[in-house]
């Protein structure tokens, strides 16, 4: 929840009979952020900040929140974020976002390094999820110009693509 003033975490570790409040200001965001829970400690948090989104990891349940060291992310510009486990997750910046060449990038380190991978060939990506620091599937939207929707997959981590025939 956020107030005028500062982000409010409310948080429960017996199932959600009770719960503890505190506060977040590293977490600032325009409305709420997106909270991804991997364990009772390790957090992500997807944050959007106007036209663009920042993203965090606590891995202390939310007292203290590292940023990931992103360049701009464009909360429009067609990309996905999933935390993957505990450590790592996967940021898919698409093509019109993408930074360099290289356009998907793992996160590891608790959120402390961010390395490129690959290049996930979609204009917009509608979901992204990876079962596994090497297995992984993407729901996009390939070009700009076409309605081509397609399911693709990886099984190296994202350094290359496939498109997963469905008929």
């Amino acid at each position: 929840r956020q107030t005028r003033t500062t982000v409010v975490m409310l948080s429960s570790h017996d199932q959600g009979r009770t719960f503890t409040r505190s506060t977040a200001p590293q977490l600032a965001s325009v409305y709420a952020c997106f909270i991804s829970a991997e364990s009772s400690t390790a957090l992500w948090a997807e944050c959007p900040t106007g036209m663009l989104v920042a993203f965090f990891h606590s891995g202390d349940g939310g007292v203290l929140w590292n940023s990931l060291p992103t360049k701009e992310f464009s909360g429009t510009g067609g990309g996905a974020f999933d935390p993957l486990s505990t450590t790592d997750a996967y940021l898919a910046y698409g093509l019109v976002n993408s930074p360099g060449k290289n356009n998907l990038y793992r996160v590891t380190n608790e959120g402390r390094t961010m390395t490129s991978v690959g290049r996930l060939p979609c204009n917009s990506v509608y979901g992204l999820v990876f079962t596994s620091v090497a297995n992984g599937l993407a729901a996009c939207q390939v070009s700009s110009t076409q309605s081509t929707d397609y399911l693709l997959r990886t099984s190296n981590g994202g350094a290359t693509w496939r498109k997963v025939s469905l008929g």
